[in-house]
C-alpha cells in the first residue's frame, strides 16, 4: 500500500501537467480530462506498477477532433507526451520512496496508435 505523502507527491506531479489523480482502493488513476488514456498506479508483488491503459471511448475522441478540425494525431501524441512524462514523474517520486517500479506504457500506445491509423484509413 502507498504511503499518504506518495500519493500526495504523485498527484501533486499529475496536477502540474493538467491531469488529476485519485485513489480508491489501493489504486491510483490519473486522468487527463476528456481523454480516454490514463495511468493506473497500483501495488503487485514487492514493486509497483504504472502501467497506461486505454479506457473506452478512443475512437469516439478520434472522431471528435477530426469533428472539429484538429488533427487528431497532434492532439493525442499531445497527449501520450503528457503521461508519458507523468510516467517519469511517477517512477521517480516512487523510487525515492524505495520502491521498485515496473514500467508498461508499450501496449496502451500501440493501441493509440492502431486506433488512430485504422480510423484515419477510413476518413
Amino acid at each position: 500500500m502507498l504511503g499518504r505523502d506518495v500519493v500526495e507527491e504523485i498527484s501533486k506531479a499529475a496536477s502540474r501537467r493538467g491531469a488529476t489523480a485519485k485513489s480508491r482502493d489501493g489504486v491510483i488513476e490519473v486522468i487527463v480530462p476528456d481523454e480516454p488514456v490514463y495511468i493506473e498506479i497500483y501495488p503487485a508483488g514487492e514493486a509497483v506498477v504504472v502501467e497506461m491503459k486505454v479506457g473506452n471511448g478512443l475512437k469516439e475522441r478520434v472522431d471528435e477532433y477530426l469533428d472539429h478540425g484538429e488533427d487528431p494525431r497532434e492532439a493525442l501524441e499531445e497527449v501520450l507526451e503528457t503521461l508519458v512524462s507523468i510516467v517519469d514523474e511517477v517512477d521517480r517520486i516512487l523510487r525515492l520512496h524505495g520502491f521498485k517500479v515496473e514500467r508498461k506504457t508499450r501496449e496502451a500506445i500501440l493501441d493509440v496508435y492502431d486506433e488512430l491509423e485504422s480510423r484515419l484509413e477510413e476518413a
